[in-house]
């Protein structure tokens, strides 16, 4: 895909295309001043004229994370389920999500990864499940330390750059997410007393059909206000 798959580049929320592949033919056909025909194959042993590649892994890791970008987590997700042998179709993302989970000896009790953008309402992820795998994140275990680095930091940095501005700039480091039904906030906060909390909160709507009038803002205020006040209480939720 090219710009995300975005229809409009310079527009963070433009809706998405769904030809993406189409669509990159039909750019570069563009750039080259040529014509598409999908009749056209490959020459047996003809050697490449010119090849491009992808950003890394770790880079399109950091992207989704502090973008939340769903494009990308719903591809990073499709190819984890092929490197674990899981397969490749919807179903195969579930089970690539539990193996994965599974590996780092993660809860997955009561887990459903439906998807990989987290969109699907048939998802379902405890608490336990986030917790244990942002503890493995803070631990550094398995190489996902580097991960930390890329969660969003209140009023610094991705989704949480304009929000959660009731507390200290930087103490909040979370990966942001949320449907019609569930407002989402996991991550780290650094308490007044210099305490590091691992957190995951949820702020679920009941009806989300019925409760149209309930904004996005609306939820994600009451998120962060409990963000707020976590941090205000300090210590005092820990076990310390």
């Amino acid at each position: 895909m090219i710009d995300a798959g975005r229809a409009d580049p310079t527009t963070e929320y433009s809706p998405r295309t769904l030809t993406p592949s189409e669509d990159a033919a039909d750019a570069f056909a563009a750039a080259l001043g040529a014509d598409v025909d999908d009749t056209i194959g490959i020459e047996p042993d003809s050697e490449p004229i010119a090849e491009v590649w992808s950003p890394t892994v770790e880079q399109l890791v950091e992207t989704m994370l502090l973008d939340s970008d769903n494009v990308i987590a719903e591809v990073l997700a499709r190819l984890v389920a092929i490197e674990l042998g899981a397969g490749s179709d919807f179903d195969a993302v579930d089970a690539g999500q539990q193996l994965a989970l599974d590996a780092l000896d993660v809860s997955t009790a009561g887990f459903v990864g439906a998807d990989g953008s987290g969109l699907s309402r048939d998802n379902r992820g405890s608490a336990a499940t986030i917790v244990g795998l942002l503890e493995l994140i803070d631990a550094g275990d398995d190489g996902l330390g580097i991960l930390r680095d890329y969660l969003p930091e209140n009023m610094q940095s991705g989704t949480l750059e304009q929000r959660i501005n009731g507390v200290p700039d930087g103490a909040v480091q979370a990966k942001t997410g949320y449907t019609d039904q569930v407002y989402a906030l996991a991550g780290f906060m650094v308490l007044p007393e210099g305490v590091q909390l691992t957190f995951a909160l949820f702020v679920a709507v009941p009806n989300p059909e019925t409760d149209a009038t309930t904004t996005t803002i609306t939820n994600r205020n009451a998120l962060d206000a409990a963000a707020t006040a976590i941090y205000n209480c300090g210590i005092e939720l820990t076990n310390r």
